[in-house]
């Protein structure tokens, strides 16, 4: 695909090009099955020209005027910045049935991951990816489960090994150092029925986890974080302006959760659930050192950060009443050491100005809801309903969260006519408010004016307006040759061609979100 446009202007090296395949082959017999599968995935994709700014003069204008400091014409070419990614997953997995009431579920997954990110640069190292990782990861899950009566149990242990290796050949820092990373896992999960409309299930899960990594730091930053006097173990050889570090973490981590369901005689369910939860930080939270190109600003990992402890309630209601059905889930959830990326500023680098995201830890408050609905207004007619909002507040800082999604509205309304070879019309309307509520983390800067310096605000922290897009799909099928089946399929994504931003997009600093796109897909099953 070519550049991407949004109703105003092209988005300028947005272009992409990709590649996918996949197939599996599996053995049956009368106890146990085999299969095998292997997916293959390769994508180019054009980074945003302006969301790399050569100075802070340009980085202002853009966040202040919403119009992207690069627009050129329309092209099918990918220049820098942009992104290489390559990626292989495959899967073994054997199936043995005990009898009817028990089997065992045997995996094996292994997936390579190439990324490879280009900025501008000088001449002799345009070609040079500024980033290169590869990404290896192994997983084998071993899971059992046993029905009996009245009961069910389910239990499993998981082991993972993953390395990442970041191509020094670069001549940059990278943005995520080399590390291994071991994981291992054993969870028990056990249903009781006690009556045909009443259940209650529970479960267990604890979790091994080990992060070696080996990182090279500068001796400003180091200190500047204050790792001197708090990790100066991980400390291994001096190389004058930095330090050769190695840390290591391991974590213990013991999650459970316990529910109930009830089904009333009016046809009424209830769904309870109470849960506590741990997360580790990963890799990229502790680690980020440097330019993430993708979202072109700079991300900063801090090694203080400590596990995510979170205590969630939730409770679902389901009704059905002859062709209307309603669902309901309200929920609180409770974390400790919430982790979040917080903008802290600019930095200048050779290659130019980005704003600085730090990874923050607070307690904090999520409560929210989700409501969906489903009516069959006749054979051919239906409609659709949901709506998601949340509430996130920072209990340390008694302020609203970052990067909390507004209130959505959804609704969708559907024609199908099954001897009209299966015609499926859909008509999508999705309305996304302003968030109203956010945290203040504008900073100043100094900007050239007129050959002298000026001091601005720069505001990074006020959500874009509230906008209203409408979507359409068709298909329809085919029997275009012997055993042969062909379903044809026309999409319009925001058929209004409505200018927008998306909140959660930090991208939104530079440029609008697509316009109107057209899609037309051809499927063929044989």
């Amino acid at each position: 695909m070519g550049d991407k446009t949004a109703p105003d202007y092209i988005l300028s090296n947005t272009a992409n090009r990709g590649a996918s395949f996949s197939g599996d082959v599996k053995y049956d017999a009368i106890k146990y099955n085999v299969s095998a599968s292997y997916s293959y995935y390769k994508s180019v994709i054009g980074i945003l020209s302006a969301s790399h700014t050569g100075n802070v003069n340009d980085l202002y204008q853009s966040i202040n005027n919403k119009i992207p400091a690069i627009v050129n014409d329309f092209s099918y070419s990918i220049s820098n910045p942009k992104q290489d990614v390559t990626h292989h997953i495959a899967k073994i997995n054997f199936n043995y049935y005990f009898n009817e009431s028990a089997f065992l579920a045997v995996q094996y997954a292994y997936q390579y991951n190439r990324r490879l990110e280009f900025d501008v640069r000088r001449a002799e190292y345009n070609n040079t990816a500024a980033l290169d990782l590869d990404l290896k990861t192994s997983t084998l899950s071993l899971d059992f489960q046993k029905k009996a009566h009245d009961w069910s149990l389910k239990t499993g242990v998981i082991v993972s090994f993953q390395n990442n290796y970041a191509n020094p050949a670069t001549g940059i820092r990278p943005l995520i150092p080399n590390y291994d990373k071991i994981d291992l896992g054993a969870y028990g999960i056990a249903t009781y029925h006690l009556a045909n409309d009443f259940t209650i299930d529970g479960g267990l899960r604890y979790d091994f986890s080990k992060i070696d990594a080996t990182k090279y730091y500068q001796k400003s930053r180091w200190e500047e974080r204050g790792y001197d006097s708090t990790f100066p173990e991980f400390i291994t050889e001096d190389f004058g302006t930095q330090w050769l570090t190695k840390p290591s973490f391991t974590f213990h981590n013991v999650s459970a959760s316990a529910g109930i369901q009830k089904k009333t005689a009016t046809d009424w369910h209830f769904f309870a659930n109470a849960s506590f939860a741990s997360r580790n930080p990963n890799p990229s939270e502790y680690f980020s050192d440097g330019l993430h190109h993708s979202t072109g600003v700079i991300e900063l990992g801090d090694l203080n950060l400590e596990k995510e402890q979170s205590t969630k309630l939730s409770l679902t209601i389901r009704k059905k009443i002859n062709q209307f059905s309603i669902e309901v889930n309200p929920y609180i959830n409770y974390i400790q050491n919430y982790i979040y990326l917080k903008p802290v500023g600019f930095e200048t680098t050779i290659r130019g100005a980005f704003p600085v995201w730090e990874y923050k830890q607070t307690n904090a408050k999520l409560l929210g809801v989700d409501l969906q609905t489903q009516w069959k207004i006749n054979d051919s007619w239906q409609h659709s309903f949901a709506m998601a909002y949340v509430k996130g507040d920072d209990r340390t800082e008694n302020q609203p969260l970052i990067d909390m999604p507004p209130l959505n509205l959804y609704n969708k309304i559907s024609f199908s006519k099954k001897k009209w070879h299966e015609l499926l019309l859909e008509l999508k309307s999705e309305i996304v408010t302003r968030q109203n509520r956010f945290a203040d983390n504008n900073f100043s800067t100094n900007i050239i004016n007129n050959n002298e310096f000026q001091a601005v605000i720069v505001d990074i922290s006020t959500p874009p307006p509230a906008y209203h897009l409408l979507h359409f799909y068709s298909e329809m099928k085919f029997n275009s040759f012997k055993k042969v089946s062909t379903t044809v399929a026309l999409s319009v994504q925001n058929i209004m061609d409505v200018s927008y931003r998306d909140y959660l997009n930090r991208q939104r600093f530079f440029a609008d979100e697509l316009g109107r796109s057209f899609q037309i897909q051809l499927k063929f099953n044989y």
